[in-house]
């Protein structure tokens, strides 16, 4: 402490000290013990109303946003805080609990449809690759008895041709 200090400052400032802290116990005793600043508030319950969070505005302004987009009467405002009744907090929460529960769902959803999609198209593409390798191994077939139907014609018209000028020799 500085030494030439007057003590009225002193005394001053311990007195707003003092004064603050009474503040704090008669707002708790007058119905609202529960207190957030305003940047946790925000944090915390600003998926309860995300139009408040547009940027232009601050905290405060933001903060009220939020509470009468959830309809919550009975709130004080305060310069740094947010001041809430016994209860409400907890509705807060659970209001926070069941959008966070929906988009967990709504995630699950996408991810659960993703991984279906993805396996139904490998899938497919294992279908067409079976379907196209038993279709080649079909026309294989058909063509190798193709060439032997060939192959027979062939050499029956080799082997008939002299017997054909064997007998027009013998017969004519």
């Amino acid at each position: 402490m500085d030494p030439e200090a007057k003590p009225g400052l002193q005394i001053k400032w311990v007195s707003k000290k003092h004064d603050t802290s009474h503040q704090a116990i008669r707002i708790s005793c007058a119905g609202y013990p529960t207190r957030k600043a305003f940047d946790e508030f925000v944090d915390r319950f600003g998926l309860l109303a995300p139009e408040a969070l547009d940027g232009s505005s601050d905290e405060v302004n933001a903060c009220n946003r939020i509470l009468k987009n959830v309809r919550l009467e009975g709130y004080q405002i305060g310069k740094t805080k947010a001041f809430l009744r016994a209860g409400q907090m907890a509705e807060l929460d659970t209001r926070r609990s069941e959008i966070l529960g929906k988009s967990a769902s709504i995630i699950q959803m996408k991810v659960r449809s993703y991984l279906a999609r993805r396996s139904f198209v490998l899938l497919r593409l294992s279908a067409v690759q079976i379907q196209a390798a038993c279709r080649g191994q079909i026309a294989r077939q058909v063509f190798e008895g193709m060439q032997r139907e060939a192959s027979s014609l062939l050499i029956q018209r080799h082997f008939r041709m002299p017997l054909l000028s064997l007998s027009r020799l013998v017969c004519g």
